[in-house]
């Protein structure tokens, strides 16, 4: 069995095909596509259509041999909440969860696709329960039914990228220590915190990749092409070009940098005993040349790049290919996620 993980993004369309045989899972095919010119999220009736004539194309010019598919929804499109609940039993439990989601649900109810997951409890003798809480619009739910079957695919999930991330990084089935991903995409940067088996935190901050770009432009006088050119071949590398695509870098990183820092001290606040221990780096802007080293000496904890496809048991015809995979496998971590949904 052939299934696909599906990242639509603002400015790339990345997908990866997995072959799952009993306990492997073999990767089976890579893609990716610019979508800059196409808002595959957008609202319009014009955009649907070349949304639809879009990922037809990328389909069929990509050979993939599933046709089940995992779609991720972005964190920024969706409310995404953890709450802590009585540890109620059953019915009563179910109940209290969805009262809270009628009445803190940022969508008309009647507008809205509620779902709700009980995380497990950080100590059996807690008396409280922690609860994820997702709410998406049924709008955009419906227009990415549609613009994948019109490609003669079959969504099996819509999931919010902060699970398929998490999922892309961590092997959810060991103790893991306590990780801040960060996805730094094109227009948002989203946060969350993995922690005793489940997602405990997320957070997204509306700046991305576009925004350092934009600044670069601004500061160096460049056009926009030429700028992200720049940040992707200098970044935060002190010595090239006397500093200054660092400079301009720097005080919209910074944004970045001190959410991550104020959600590390909110978890640990409230978690005193399971600190942060690593932050894992992916998306657009886990690419930037230097960022590693400029969030580890920021934040004085261990910063890593991340690596989706340690989540493979097998390569299989990448095998060859792994250098140019750990290029850019933080463009493909929410993908890869995607793919393992329901498999490991």
């Amino acid at each position: 069995m052939n299934l696909i993980g599906l990242d639509i993004g603002y400015g790339l369309i990345k997908a990866v095909e997995v072959s799952v045989d009993k306990n492997k899972t073999e990767l089976y095919n890579i893609a990716k596509a610019s979508a800059s010119e196409i808002n595959l999220l957008s609202d319009s009736e014009a955009s649907l259509k070349r949304g639809k004539e879009f990922l037809t194309d990328f389909v069929m010019q990509n050979d993939f041999l599933g046709k089940i598919v995992n779609v991720g929804v972005p964190q920024a499109l969706t409310y995404i909440k953890i709450s802590t609940f009585p540890n109620l039993k059953g019915r009563e439990l179910e109940n209290a969860i969805r009262l809270e989601l009628e009445q803190e649900s940022p969508i008309p109810i009647n507008d809205a696709s509620k779902s709700f997951q009980i995380l497990p409890k950080v100590s059996n003798d807690s008396d409280k329960v922690d609860v994820l809480e997702v709410i998406a619009p049924i709008s955009l739910t419906k227009k990415l039914l549609n613009i994948v079957k019109s490609s003669g695919m079959k969504i099996s999930v819509l999931e919010p990228t902060a699970l398929s991330n998490t999922r892309g990084i961590i092997d959810e089935g060991i103790d893991n220590p306590s990780t801040l991903i960060v996805d730094i995409g094109e227009k948002n940067t989203d946060i969350v915190i993995y922690s005793d088996f489940a997602l405990r935190f997320t957070r997204s901050v509306a700046t991305g990749f576009e925004s350092i770009v934009k600044s670069v432009a601004q500061e160096l006088d460049l056009e926009i092409v030429q700028a992200a050119e720049y940040v992707k071949a200098y970044g935060l590398v002190a010595d090239k070009l006397d500093g200054k695509i660092k400079d301009a870098i720097v005080p919209i990183y910074s944004i970045i940098l001190n959410e991550i820092k104020r959600s590390i001290t909110f978890f640990e606040t409230r978690h005193s005993s399971n600190l942060i221990r690593r932050v894992v780096l992916c998306g657009g802007g886990g690419l930037i040349p230097g960022v590693v080293v400029y969030t580890a000496n920021f934040l004085s904890v261990e910063v890593q790049i991340s690596n989706p496809w340690n989540r493979f048991t097998s390569l299989g015809r990448y095998q060859d290919r792994q250098a140019e995979l750990e290029d850019i496998g933080p463009l493909f971590t929410t993908a890869v996620g995607l793919a393992l949904k329901g498999v490991s």
